[in-house]
C-alpha cells in the first residue's frame, strides 16, 4: 500500500504565525483577485493614498502579488524571535535530533 512521504514539521500548529505562511496566503489572495477580476487592480490603484502611489509606478501594480510571494521566500530565511520562543517553550527543552544521536 502506498504511504505518503510527506511529514509535517513539528511546529506545524504554529505555522499561521510564520511570516512566510502569512505572506504566501496574502500573495495567493491578491494574485487570485487580479486573475478573477482584472479590473480589481485598477480599483485597488485608485483606492490607494497618493503617498503610496508615488512609491509604485502604475505598470507594476499587477506585480504586487509576485512581490509578496518573493517576500514570503525571504521571510522564511529570517528568524522570528516570538515564534522561536514559542517553539522552545513547546519543546520544553527537549534535546534536538542531533543531540539524541550522540
Amino acid at each position: 500500500m502506498w504511504k505518503p512521504r510527506i511529514k509535517l514539521i513539528e511546529e506545524w500548529k504554529l505555522a499561521r504565525k510564520f511570516w512566510s505562511i502569512r505572506l504566501g496566503a496574502i500573495g495567493t489572495a491578491v494574485t487570485s483577485l487580479f486573475i478573477l477580476w482584472p479590473d480589481s487592480a485598477l480599483y485597488f490603484w485608485g483606492a490607494m493614498p497618493e503617498e503610496v502611489k508615488a512609491w509604485i509606478p502604475p505598470q507594476y501594480v499587477p506585480l504586487i502579488g509576485v512581490f509578496i510571494f518573493a517576500m514570503s521566500m525571504f521571510a522564511r530565511l529570517v528568524k522570528q524571535q516570538k515564534v522561536e520562543q514559542q517553539i522552545r517553550e513547546k519543546r520544553n527543552d527537549q534535546p534536538s535530533i542531533e543531540e539524541q544521536h550522540y
